[in-house]
């Protein structure tokens, strides 16, 4: 029953989803999907997904959440390899930092917009559940 009234509400504003038996699938853009899963003790789980090819994990398939602590330990990882490199050959330090530079900024612009995208569909859809 919620998840045809959800439905309803969903098409009605254009949302592209798959309505499942007892989830929704809502593709939000640029390789990320929100699921929303109705219990059958009436709780409602929301959750998300990156998938395909996007732009911080790659072919990688894996919630927003994972794809930040992935993201902060390859950084972390990078920064060793490049602290070491460093040690041995002071030519390549700029070259380093602005690689590094770049790569700080591209993820975390892409992690804001993915995170201010999801919670926005997440408030819509409770909004749309608190309001049937």
């Amino acid at each position: 029953m919620a998840t045809e009234n959800i439905s309803k509400k969903l098409e009605k504003y254009d949302f592209n989803f798959v309505n499942q038996e007892k989830s929704i699938i809502i593709k939000a853009g640029l390789s990320q999907e929100v699921e929303v899963w109705f219990h059958e003790n009436g709780k409602i789980m929301i959750k998300d997904k990156l998938t395909g090819w996007n732009p911080l994990t790659g072919l990688i398939q894996m919630s927003l959440r994972s794809a930040v602590i992935y993201i902060s330990i390859a950084f972390f990882a990078l920064l060793a390899v490049m602290i070491f490199t460093s040690s041995v050959n002071d030519n390549i330090t700029p070259f380093f930092g602005i690689l590094y530079t770049l790569l700080t900024v591209w993820s975390v612009m892409w992690v804001i917009y993915y995170t201010i995208k999801l919670e926005s569909l997440k408030r819509t859809l409770i909004f749309f559940i608190e309001n049937e």
